[in-house]
């Protein structure tokens, strides 16, 4: 549908702010003549001596005898943008009311950009849209679970050892994303002790009502995976997802199109 440019920037922001994991995100505006972005990145995929910022090393004076030749390790990524399309028919009754119009379509449009960002920043292949944190070609830390443990189920070990695998710098950036299946989970987890049990108190609420994990927000998403499918519940340092974006939205109205 017809609407001024401005108008458009200002839908598009409204859809990133109704998103959930977007605004968690970080995001790069990039120019006007641009389609995309090269960032180089300093590859490094082990925290061991020789390893940490790709190869920089630091000594000891005692340790220092003899020091083993390195130097920084350096890779690209390379970020290209990719289109979102949107779509919508209106009668021409509906288009004569430009307020009942923009109401609709704005609410409409909001909403359903904000859910498939949500969604291809969580599951997204990669082509022809962003690659999701929960794709096997990302970054994913996967945990197995516990010997014994009965399908379809989340226990108090899992949770254990997920946070266990987490980059401790990451830990105070992250958040929890689970599916709403999840929830009686949580209400039911307990730790064995002797012949009872104590209530593990894994998900807790604050006064305000935000739900946390381990002291780190508990997000409840359309997105995730259902309960026993690898995605029902994730830790994720959004902070280290990035983003390219570029301008507004181009709109425009046919009468031809049906």
């Amino acid at each position: 549908f017809l609407v001024r440019h401005d108008y458009s920037t200002m839908l598009l922001d409204a859809a990133i702010e109704e998103s959930v994991l977007a605004p968690l995100c970080t995001t790069i505006e990039i120019g006007g003549d641009a389609d995309g972005v090269d960032l180089p990145y300093i590859d490094e995929t082990s925290r061991a001596n020789g390893s940490r910022w790709g190869g920089v090393q630091v000594y000891w004076r005692g340790e220092a005898d003899t020091v083993e030749a390195k130097k920084p390790k350096f890779d690209m990524h390379d970020l290209r943008l990719q289109e979102l399309f949107g779509l919508a028919y209106a009668t021409d009754r509906l288009l004569k009311d430009a307020t009942a119009l923009a109401s609709i379509f704005t609410t409409a449009f909001s909403s359903e950009m904000a859910f498939k960002l949500d969604d291809s920043i969580f599951r997204g292949s990669g082509v022809g849209m962003m690659l999701g944190l929960t794709d096997t070609t990302g970054p994913r830390v996967q945990q197995a679970k516990e010997s014994g443990q009965a399908a379809d189920t989340i226990i108090a070990e899992n949770i254990s050892k997920m946070w266990s695998r987490v980059r401790p710098r990451s830990k105070g950036r992250g958040v929890w994303l689970y599916n709403s299946e999840c929830s009686p989970q949580f209400d039911g987890m307990y730790y064995p002790a002797g012949t009872g049990a104590i209530p593990s108190k894994v998900l807790t609420e604050t006064e305000s009502g935000v739900s946390r994990i381990k002291g780190r927000p508990a997000i409840e998403i359309e997105q995730a995976s259902a309960l026993g499918d690898e995605g029902d519940l994730v830790f994720a340092d959004l902070s280290r997802y990035l983003i390219i974006r570029k301008g507004g939205l181009e709109a425009a109205q046919s009468m031809h199109v049906r």
